[in-house]
């Protein structure tokens, strides 16, 4: 059963509720709220750890779980899927020949005739044909020196098993190519390690090299000696004229 919210939330404190199950993110979703305080984590923090906002968070992630047919299970298996998936079944990296590897005596190998033909016919094939990339590199080759070349081959995605099918989320156009979306490892292990509390930050102060931290206080001081005021009453007598001679 989903936590009732006892008290009515202002909007910004729907807001808050709101941005804060995008991002789980308590000082993002008081940013985005509106809120204008200049400590965004604190305040953030102190938001979040109000009763009733935990009450309206937890109602609205249970609204949701119903929504989607899924509980706190179904999503700690799929994080544990994703973390144990194999990568490599998605996409490999290899290393194959060089275009001198096998070719004959070293030289230039092309695939078939037709590329050749296509390419440069006026140049003699004195390397043959039958370039395969997947081939291993020639060890000896001068060109190369048996490093060969590096090539990445991406799976059929109709043909990879549900626990890798798992890691894929689509494929995006860069400059340099293809690049295959996967499934963050890291934010399943965090995911994961969270529930179990496996990530705890315990801070640990020291002093220098390692000693307990002195608390000792010195204070320097310049002290300046003030001669003391004189508060003696000096009487002046008026002295007759000729009496000092």
């Amino acid at each position: 059963m989903a936590p009732k919210t006892p008290k009515k939330l202002t909007p910004k404190e729907e807001l808050f509720v709101a941005e804060y199950l995008i991002s789980l993110n308590a000082s993002d979703a008081y940013r985005k709220a509106g809120y204008k305080g200049k400590n965004a984590n604190v305040e953030g923090h102190r938001i979040l750890t109000k009763p009733y906002i935990q009450a309206a968070i937890g109602k609205a992630q249970a609204e949701r779980f119903e929504r989607i047919k899924l509980n706190g299970d179904d999503l700690l298996r799929r994080a544990e899927t994703v973390l144990m998936a194999d990568a490599r079944k998605l996409t490999s990296h290899h290393i194959g020949s060089c275009r001198y590897c096998w070719g004959v005596d070293h030289h230039f190998q092309w695939k078939t005739e037709r590329e050749w033909l296509a390419e440069d016919p006026e140049k003699e094939p004195n390397g043959g044909f039958g370039y395969r990339i997947t081939n291993k590199p020639n060890p000896n080759c001068p060109e190369c020196s048996g490093l060969g070349e590096p090539y990445t081959v991406f799976a059929d995605t109709d043909d990879i098993p549900e626990d890798v099918a798992v890691l894929f989320e689509g494929v995006k156009e860069t400059r340099h190519g293809k690049e295959i979306v996967m499934a963050s490892k890291q934010a399943a292990f965090d995911t994961l390690a969270k529930h179990h509390n496996l990530l705890i930050t315990k801070h640990e102060l020291t002093g220098k090299d390692g000693k307990p931290i002195s608390h000792d206080m010195k204070v320097s001081a310049k002290v300046v000696m003030v001669p003391p005021k004189d508060e003696s009453v000096v009487e002046v007598k008026k002295i007759p004229k000729g009496e000092g001679e």
